[in-house]
């Protein structure tokens, strides 16, 4: 007896004899066979599943039930290539992350395989291996494609794979598959790869030049392919590949000093030409280095104005052969030469060396605030008075409050002062307001200024007139005039006549305050106020009034307020039950006699009136006084 997690062929053999043996058929589950003899067996399963075991024993002996259980399940596909590829690696990534990546190399195509077979059947297969292996060679060479790769790989179930081929020279389409192993399914067949020769991009730099940049670009814009970069070698040549056959592909070159350009019919390579440059250098009278001379260079479509650096040194590179024209600047000097012409040739390098003469000089200081705190972008300006009146020079202060106002000339005296209006905004005063300096062959160092900061911010308060009931039930609504839908602040008064709004900014622009009742308009005669002001100067003071006069309720109720709230139930009685009332109403009309008028001549009726009745009526007669 045995059991099988999944069908397959049994090869069994009995241990004492070999000839007894056989192969025989399992179906999943549990299975029960006759064997010829007793004895001891041992079984090989053959299926596209892998077992715990490889051989199975088996003792006819005992009772046991072996059991067959898969752990492993067959996963297979194919390759096809129009070559051979002699270099192809399959890898194949599992999500189990304890299992290492799996390369399957070398494979064999289905051509190849067969045509080994026949060498080896073939008479000459006795021939000595030299001669073997030049045989096998030149029928290889015979051989045409398309060339089929077949692989496979046993994986657990449920197992996820991600297979990926790769050579030196062929691309895959796709260039992966992720499958999923599953044991009922076996074997897992892979969808087949299609493997094509690659484009190789190969180029070279005249004269040779090493470590240039080579950007190659896909020309079509919806492809998901990447810029790919490479450096040329030692000989200036370069290969990018295996690229897509299916596109097209754009190279440039670039290398910092050279100018490269590409070579008409040859697709790929460039010729370098070695740029020029210039190297200028800066110094005082004292030899000092000048840092933050201005160098303006131009010359042909090339423009450049830059600082020299800390060692008085600027470098221009990557200049065009041709000629520039320099001119240094700087406030307080002058230099020599002031300007000069200069020819670059071809891979040539220019050195020049200016020296600057001190002509004017400057005026070093801090402005800070009242707590010592520095002010950044503060204007400040020095008009010259006297014989230098004509004269005006400005400064900002930078990020640590401290300015330096240059150009200042020797032998003139300057009023120093912080510049009070759009340019410091924010600024109400400075102390001292002003301060006059006079400069001499040397600079002016340790000038101090306080700032004092304009207010910001905008106080509305006031109060408002009114009896001390009535002050519960309002509130102060403050909008802007802009936008009246929703108020910017709202305030309750309690019992209070007075109240002050949250600051405002001054910013010029107008808002209003309006008052709101929960007093019952029946029962009050009232006017809600209003006003408006502008947020210019510090603060503002309104007084409202609020007046509510009480309605008079004390008035009669004449006889007509009695009678109108029965006919009104009347009404609405007989509408709602007018199919009950309306056969009376009728019988009544119809009682009503119809008078006919006449025009006969009028009579006077008697009526007899009964004795007691008279007695009534003369009771009721009352004399008329004449």
């Amino acid at each position: 007896k045995c059991t099988t997690s999944h069908s397959m062929i049994l090869e069994y053999v009995h241990t004492a004899t070999s000839k007894s043996g056989g192969k025989l058929t399992a179906d999943k589950g549990l299975n029960q066979f006759c064997l010829l003899q007793s004895g001891q067996y041992t079984f090989t399963p053959h299926s596209c599943h892998q077992f715990e075991r490889d051989v199975y024993t088996y003792d006819t002996a005992s009772n046991e039930i072996l059991a067959f259980t898969a752990v492993k399940h067959l996963v297979s596909g194919t390759l096809v290539t129009n070559e051979r590829v002699q270099d192809m690696i399959l890898t194949i990534q599992s999500s189990i992350e304890t299992e290492p990546p799996i390369n399957i190399t070398p494979l064999k195509s289905k051509q190849e395989i067969e045509r080994d077979e026949k060498v080896k059947q073939s008479p000459s297969a006795g021939k000595d291996e030299k001669n073997k292996n030049k045989s096998k060679e030149s029928k290889m060479a015979d051989l045409k494609g398309p060339f089929t790769y077949e692989y496979s790989y046993y994986a657990r179930s449920a197992e996820k794979l991600i297979i990926t081929p790769s050579s030196a020279e062929f691309l895959f389409y796709p260039p992966l598959h992720e499958v999923t192993v599953l044991s009922e399914s076996c074997p897992t067949v892979v969808p087949p790869f299609e493997g094509r020769l690659g484009v190789f991009l190969v180029g070279s730099i005249v004269p040779a030049l090493r470590d240039v940049d080579i950007t190659i670009t896909p020309e079509s814009p919806a492809s998901d392919v990447h810029n790919i970069l490479i450096k040329t070698d030692d000989t200036g040549k370069y290969r990018v590949g295996p690229l897509h056959d299916s596109l097209q592909y754009g190279v440039s070159a670039n290398k910092e000093g050279y100018i490269l350009t590409a070579i008409d019919g040859k697709h790929g390579s460039f010729k370098a030409f070695k740029l020029g440059e210039i190297i200028i250098e800066v110094f005082d009278e004292d030899e000092t280095p000048l840092q933050g001379v201005l160098l303006s260079l131009s010359g042909g479509n090339f423009r450049s104005n830059n600082l020299t650096q800390d060692k008085g040194l600027m470098h221009f590179g990557n200049l065009k052969p041709g000629q520039y024209f320099l001119r240094p600047m700087m406030k307080e000097y002058k230099f020599e030469p002031s300007s000069q012409m200069m020819e670059v040739l071809e891979g040539t390098t220019v050195k020049l060396q200016i020296k600057g003469f001190r002509v004017a000089f400057s005026c070093y200081g801090r402005i800070m605030s009242l707590n010592g705190e520095p002010e950044p972008g503060i204007s400040i300006q020095a008009l010259g008075i006297d014989n230098c009146g004509e004269i005006l020079e400005e400064t900002i202060s930078d990020h640590d409050g401290t300015f330096r106002m240059r150009g200042l000339q020797p032998q003139c005296t300057y009023e120093l002062k912080v510049t009070i209006g759009e340019e410091n905004g924010h600024v109400a005063r400075a102390a001292p307001e002003h301060r006059i300096i006079k400069v001499e062959n040397q600079d002016i160092t340790d000038v101090r200024i306080i700032v004092f900061r304009k207010f910001n911010q905008f106080d509305i308060g006031g109060n408002i007139i009114t009896a001390v009931e009535h002050l519960p039930t309002l509130k102060l609504l403050l909008f802007s005039e802009d936008n009246q839908d929703s108020a910017l602040h709202t305030l309750t008064l309690g019992t209070n006549h007075f109240f002050q709004f949250p600051t405002l900014p001054i910013d010029g622009m107008r808002y209003i305050i309006k008052v709101e009742s929960s007093l019952a308009k029946s029962n009050f005669d009232y006017t809600l106020p209003t006003v408006s002001f502008t947020t210019e100067g510090y603060q503002k003071h309104v007084t409202l009034k609020f007046e509510p006069k009480r309605r008079n309720l004390d008035q009669e109720i004449g006889q007509g307020s009695y009678i109108t709230l029965p006919l009104i139930l009347l009404a609405v009685y007989v509408a709602y039950n007018h199919t009950k009332i309306r056969p009376y109403i009728q019988q009544f009309a119809k009682s009503i006699p119809v008078v006919k008028p006449t025009f006969s001549k009028p009579t006077i009726a008697k009526e007899e009136i009964e004795p007691e009745e008279t007695v009534k009526y003369r009771k009721k007669v009352k004399t008329r006084k004449t």
